[in-house]
């Protein structure tokens, strides 16, 4: 090996081996790797490692004795190799393919070098414990406070970047015996305790972040004691059913979500899960009620903590919290959204045969090599090329997908008119050519419809955050929807007198979805949706909203239902209190702005939760300006304005942090289908709930998110917030700051690049 080798790679890798062993190059531990993944420009026999099974197109693995499909160029065993054998792996290969094991990789070369040096080290110096003061030993542990190499393969098991039986495989076999331990007291076996230990480690650790956002006490017993008064309705809660694709054990979800305002850099939101269980049948509201107590039992939970349940609109799900009084019972925004948007595409029979067959084409299409090299030589043969975008199908399951499909087909629909269809489909050609003239003919109707669409998986966007408070934006996310309903009937009724023949024809079939659309919004976004008290206090608080408030008659109603959230001395007038003199308000755009709050000088006296409202008032309207407040972060702004605001901060600190939609619930779903796999059909219940939560748990982290994750992510958040931010001003008839646009323009372009 070269000095240059050594630069370009890790210490701990060496580009090539021809056999599974750990050397030392001028004191520097290097792990070579099989011949299982050539680097470039050399060729060796790359299946050495696997052997042929007659009669089959099996290959048997020579280091696990396993069966594996071989694939198109060898490919199902390299991807074995990457999923079971990564330490033998070539370089490139896992940085490509599986970088998250680098990690694990980087610590034991770290434990491995420590060893050597220390072997080395002059007699009676005090050495430091190396890798093996990490591993079990007859049936004992040494704990580490860093963590050991074994919560670390835990982690990544959790992660799903390991299996659970990666301490068998052989190639971490060959480090330990180079490090002159054996896999005794490591095996998948010890995998699974050491995973128990660090769930109920991390339980405690999430159970003390929620205990000091509350201030909640300890008995004798060490049982937390939560006080009615002082704790009831403090935080909200989503939970949902969910069956893994091997359809043999339903799951139950349950996420809670609160604000903690005793961090030192200010007010967070904070959601963790509480479980993911197995729930038996039946599935009826009483079964699952009864099955989040247990949950609740099981972390010493009372119900009357939970303010408002987010919940599914199933059956399963719906109506779960109706005996329970203190939580109020919302609807998850996005599955009405979706529900909305679904049935008013379905309700007119010409645009959903126009979405089947969009998807019916692409299905033709899709994973058929020579039929898309046709399409994509007849795309560039065009006048103006044009680059394919790969074929997008219907799935019910998606919130965007109405949207998704249509852009799809519209954008591949020259190619598609271009080719040669008797060529291309010898069986389908008479499918194919009538579907496409379907499509043709009904286009100018679902380019009127796609601006819908679009606005309705942008909400669903919006108001699926983890970290930013959206709860206060349902109902501008409502006003949005019914305004676009509003203006596009304008809109027709002028193309219907003053367009032409064609443009005339399509309106009326355009006037047909949109009287769809108003009965499915009445049907879902109602009055009773509409002005939950939740919905209606959380938009009062948040002071990017607050300015939508549309007269007294709503101010005096936010404040009723303030007083129900608010302790009971809050709301009682004191003998004595003097009247406060009206406060001088601004002139500006919107009902607040210029809104003086009673208060003459022989005026009633106000209660400590009206002095509270007249100074929140009072502070935005002279110490913001709107355009400032609808920038402004509703968590920065409590983190400042709490303590001058201290009642209203104990209801915001509340309200805030319920969800409006269950999206964590969904992201629990899917760790959920990637760790109950046909391949990890035998795990039981509480290894699943153990798995699926210390991976959640986990992610919350920053320092196990990789930095492309929280890139995307970071980069969702500014998007939802600009356009949410847009949407406000544009409701208030404010003119929008330039920068905001810029950016929303920006993000258009590159989700269309992509």
């Amino acid at each position: 090996m070269t000095e240059q080798e050594v630069q370009v790679l890790p210490a701990w890798v060496h580009a090539w081996g021809s056999e599974p062993k750990v050397v030392s190059l001028d004191k520097i531990v290097l792990f070579k790797s099989m011949p299982v993944f050539s680097p470039r420009g050399v060729n060796p026999d790359a299946v050495s490692l696997s052997f042929e099974i007659p009669g089959t197109n099996l290959v048997g693995c020579s280091l696990c004795n396993t069966e594996v499909r071989a694939g198109r160029g060898g490919w199902g065993f390299k991807s074995h190799c990457l999923r079971c054998h990564p330490w033998l792996c070539n370089y490139e290969d896992i940085v490509h393919h599986n970088p998250s094991i680098l990690n694990v990789m980087e610590k034991a070369y770290g434990e491995a070098v420590e060893t050597v040096r220390l072997e080395e080290s002059p007699v009676g110096q005090k050495r430091k414990p190396g890798m093996a003061a990490y591993l079990i030993v007859g049936g004992g542990s040494r704990p580490d406070k860093n963590g050991s190499l074994k919560e670390a393969v835990v982690k990544c098991v959790c992660l799903n970047l390991l299996p659970f039986t990666f301490a068998e495989s052989p190639g971490f076999n060959t480090i330990l015996s180079f490090l002159n331990r054996s896999n005794e007291g490591l095996s998948a076996r010890s995998v699974v305790l050491a995973m128990h230990d660090l769930y109920l480690k991390t339980k405690i650790e999430k159970l003390e972040d929620f205990i000091l956002a509350f201030d909640i006490k300890r008995g004798d017993d060490g049982k937390m004691i939560f006080e009615e008064e002082k704790h009831e309705r403090i935080c909200g809660v989503t939970h949902d059913m969910f069956t893994s694709s091997n359809g043999n054990m339903p799951m139950l979800a349950l996420n809670i979500h609160y604000i903690n305002r005793r961090r030192p850099e200010g007010w967070k939101m904070m959601t963790f899960l509480l479980g993911c269980v197995q729930m038996p049948p039946p599935h009826d509201a009483e079964s699952v009620l009864e099955k989040i107590e247990e949950i609740c039992s099981f972390w010493g939970f009372p119900l009357f903590i939970f303010l408002a349940a987010t919940q599914d609109t199933t059956p399963a799900s719906l109506n779960v919290f109706q005996s329970v009084d203190t939580a109020e019972q919302l609807p998850c925004f996005s599955h009405t959204n979706q529900l909305c948007m679904k049935w008013s595409v379905s309700d007119v029979a010409f645009l959903s045969e126009c979405f089947k067959k969009m998807s019916a084409i692409n299905a033709m299409i899709k994973s058929r090599p020579k039929r898309l090299g046709y399409i994509e030589d007849a795309a560039l043969a065009l006048e103006h090329p044009l680059v394919i975008k790969r074929p997008v199908l219907h799935c019910d399951t998606r919130w965007d997908i109405f949207d998704k499909v249509a852009d799809n087909v519209f954008h591949n629909l020259p190619a598609y008119l271009a080719i040669d269809a008797t060529v291309v489909f010898k069986d389908g050609r008479v499918a194919w050519q009538s579907a496409i003239d379907f499509i043709v003919t009904e286009k100018p109707v679902v380019e009127l419809v796609q601006p819908y669409l679009k606005l309705c998986a942008q909400w669903t966007q919006v108001l699926s955050s983890r970290k930013a408070v959206t709860v206060s934006i349902v109902r501008l996310a409502v006003r949005s929807l019914r305004q676009w309903e509003i203006a596009a009937r304008a809109r027709n009724e002028e193309v219907l007198i003053a367009g032409n023949l064609v443009e005339r024809r399509a309106s009326e079939k355009f006037e047909v979805f949109l009287n769809a659309l108003h009965t499915r919004q009445t049907q879902y976004f109602g009055d009773d949706f509409y002005n939950a008290g939740v919905y209606v206090v959380a938009e009062f608080l948040d002071p990017r909203t607050i300015w939508a408030l549309e007269d007294d008659a709503g101010l005096r109603e936010c404040k009723r239902i303030m007083k129900t959230l608010a302790p009971v001395a809050a709301t009682r007038v004191p003998h004595g209190a003097a009247a406060r003199a009206p406060r001088a308000a601004d002139p500006g755009g919107s009902f607040l702005a210029s809104y003086v709050p009673p208060g003459p000088a022989n005026g009633p006296r106000m209660s400590p939760l009206d002095v509270d409202v007249r100074e929140y008032i009072a502070c935005l309207q002279n110490e913001l300006t709107e355009k400032e407040a609808m920038k402004c972060d509703p968590l920065d702004f409590w983190t400042v304005y709490g303590q001058r605001f201290p009642i209203l901060a104990d209801i915001a600190v509340r309200v805030l942090s319920i969800p409006p939609s269950e999206a964590e619930c969904e992201r629990t779903f899917s760790i959920t289908g990637r760790t109950h796999t046909k391949a990890r059909n035998s795990l039981k219940g509480d290894n699943i709930n153990q798995v699926v939560s210390l991976h959640q748990w986990l992610q919350m982290d920053d320092e196990n998110v990789s930095k492309a994750s929280a890139l995307r992510s970071a980069n969702a958040e500014g998007r939802a917030s600009r356009f949410a931010t847009l949407k406000l001003i544009d409701e208030t008839r404010f003119a929008p700051d330039p920068a905001d646009v810029e950016e929303e323009e920006v993000d258009e372009e590159d989700e269309d690049e992509q």
